[in-house]
């Protein structure tokens, strides 16, 4: 008679108790959207800023990106400065050949002019800013 102990339960390897996980885990998973369809239309919402403050946003960065890459129009006001984003602008020097734009509809620039600080004095390095 041998001194062993034997256990009445089968072991499995390490692999197999990982993927008997994963699948409880997508198991899960595929329960909670079945129930909850609302929380997959949440996972690829906006985030919580407001349209126009996201336009008023886009603009200012790409009109700002534009001065960064040596752009050097002068704009006499923030919307002659707003319709040369919308329309297209080209950086300069090396940059001459990009364009930088944000293209949207008269509404949404609209909407977003009244969050967007212009210029006083219309230089060559003037930039917008977001109120």
């Amino acid at each position: 008679m041998e001194n062993s102990i034997e256990s009445s339960s089968p072991q499995g390897s390490p692999i197999d108790v990982t993927l008997v996980m994963i699948a409880l885990f997508g198991l899960i998973g595929v329960i909670s959207v079945i129930f909850n369809p609302d929380l997959v239309s949440s996972l690829g919402s906006a985030p919580d800023a407001p349209k126009p403050r996201r336009n008023a946003q886009a603009i200012v960065s790409t009109f700002n990106a534009a001065r960064a890459a040596g752009n050097q129009t002068i704009y006499a006001t923030k919307e002659d400065a707003m319709a040369a984003v919308i329309a297209g602008m080209n950086g300069g020097g090396t940059f001459s050949e990009s364009v930088f734009q944000a293209p949207m509809g008269s509404a949404e620039v609209t909407e977003a002019s009244d969050l967007i600080i212009g210029f006083t004095t219309p230089t060559t390095s003037s930039i917008l800013q977001v109120k």
